[in-house]
């Protein structure tokens, strides 16, 4: 499946607008091709955090006065988070808004990363990084959905992981864009 960058949805704009009263904030999809196959890079946060301590996401974060747009608070955060140098990124495209229930208006930018890159995590921040073949996320044994308030929520049980919230919705829309989600979870 070494096609996913022609599935994701282009780049129209690098700033998206929010929806009202939320939190601009965007985050980084890294990709990286392993044995022709795609995978994803993700972080565990650091337990001493004051939001979201423990939690598996991608690299991202609120988008600060210094950002000309919502696409450099991604590359920002994952330079940041993972050592990840822009220049070192093919930025392929941008899935849709994500609105939080803790006030955040999150834009997912995805693109390509080189898997051996020398990643240094900033150790504040990150307690792990995370590299998951991608079609090890699509086994049925790992996936718990459950419905609260409403909504549909979905939890994957990677390894000793668990990815949730709106880092699992961005997961389950980046899987079904690359054709490798299964109908009916």
């Amino acid at each position: 499946m070494n096609d996913w960058k022609e599935a994701v949805p282009p780049v129209e704009t690098t700033d998206p607008e929010a929806s009202d009263g939320l939190k601009q904030s965007a985050v980084f999809v890294p990709v990286y091709e392993e044995d022709g196959e795609p995978g994803l890079l993700f972080t565990k946060r650091s337990d001493d955090l004051p939001r979201h301590a423990g939690q598996v996401s991608f690299p991202g974060g609120r988008r600060e006065e210094g950002d000309p747009t919502l696409l450099d608070t991604a590359l920002r955060e994952l330079h940041e988070e993972v050592g990840m140098p822009s220049d070192s990124t093919d930025v392929v495209g941008l899935f849709g808004e994500v609105r939080t229930t803790t006030g955040y208006s999150i834009f997912p930018f995805v693109g390509g990363v080189p898997r051996d890159f020398e990643y240094v995590r900033q150790e504040s921040e990150v307690a792990e990084l995370i590299f998951a073949p991608a079609h090890e996320l699509t086994e049925p044994s790992i996936h718990e959905r459950r419905r609260k308030g409403g909504h549909k929520l979905h939890y994957f049980h990677y390894d000793d992981y668990t990815i949730w919230g709106a880092t699992a919705g961005i997961l389950v829309e980046f899987l079904d864009t690359v054709g490798l989600w299964r109908e009916g979870r």
